[in-house]
């Protein structure tokens, strides 16, 4: 999570390509399509059937308000030409609270008490992505709102720069290995139990987990207490637990050699042991 909060963030996404190895491409990855629906915008065209939606914000759930936090800009674009558009994505304080820019694979459902959302992520792909590129443009803007322990920075121009390089890709044991041990964080999202023991190559290499709690996920189970798991589905609690870890550096590192220790419990020559223990007992009955 951006730890600074701006009152005005404009960023503009343009012509994103995802290409995959095999098979079709994902629609809608050029941002050129849209509709409206009374003084809503959705970043797909008019009538698009629903399994060809691949992007979607929260601006339904601002309508009441009057406000879109993603719009489309018909000017600012990467490729030119006739029929070309961009994805404009802002943030702002409105009235009590401060919306933010959003844009997402999947569906938003509804707004949750005005604090929270529920949203369904990700969208059917047949294809291995093979790589994800595209164009941005960001435009900062001067910080009139934020949290109180970032005060100081009211007035000041927000910086808007990544630490990181964003990186997509898929992994083998000691990629993974080498990308959580220089991580802050490891942000388990899955709702059903998939990559669990991806969530273990990362613990060992001592970094803190922040884990979503559904129904069909087991790997809440590597928490060791409730600062690292969170409501499945439910960004804003997500991001509470993102700023709660990052704004306690000290307790961050202290926790992440426990969690580093606490992967031997699942060592595979315990589990050896165990079930060979199991099947003399049952021999022996």
């Amino acid at each position: 999570m951006n730890k600074t909060t701006a009152a005005i963030i404009v960023l503009l996404l343009c012509s994103f390509v995802l290409k995959a190895q095999d098979g079709p491409q994902l629609p809608g990855m050029g941002f050129d399509q849209w509709s409206r629906k009374g003084s809503t915008w959705y970043p797909y065209a008019e009538n698009t059937p629903e399994a060809r939606r691949v992007w979607d914000s929260s601006n339904k759930g601002m309508s009441s308000l009057g406000v879109n936090s993603t719009e489309p800009d018909f000017e600012h674009v990467a490729v030119p030409g006739k029929g070309k558009a961009a994805a404009k994505i802002r943030s702002r304080k409105i009235v009590w609270m401060f919306v933010t820019g959003n844009l997402m694979t999947g569906r938003f459902a509804r707004v949750v008490k005005l604090s929270g959302a529920e949203m369904y992520f990700g969208v059917p792909f047949s294809g291995r992505p093979k790589s994800f590129s595209g164009w941005y443009h960001y435009v900062p803007g001067i910080i009139d709102y934020a949290k109180d322990s970032y005060k100081n920075m009211l007035g000041k121009q927000d910086k808007g720069i990544l630490k990181n390089e964003p990186s997509f890709e898929f992994m083998n044991r000691d990629g993974l290995r080498r990308l959580a041990s220089r991580s802050d964080l490891y942000i388990h999202c899955a709702t059903i139990e998939v990559e669990g023991l991806s969530a273990l190559e990362a613990l060992q290499q001592a970094v803190v987990p922040v884990i979503a709690k559904g129904r069909l996920s087991a790997t809440p189970q590597f928490a060791l207490d409730e600062r690292s798991v969170f409501e499945a589905k439910n960004p804003q609690d997500l991001a509470a637990h993102i700023d709660l870890w990052l704004d306690n550096d000290e307790e961050r590192h202290r926790m992440a050699w426990k969690y580093a220790e606490s992967t031997k419990n699942y060592d595979i020559q315990l589990s050896i042991a165990a079930l060979q223990k199991m099947f003399r007992e049952a021999r022996a009955l």
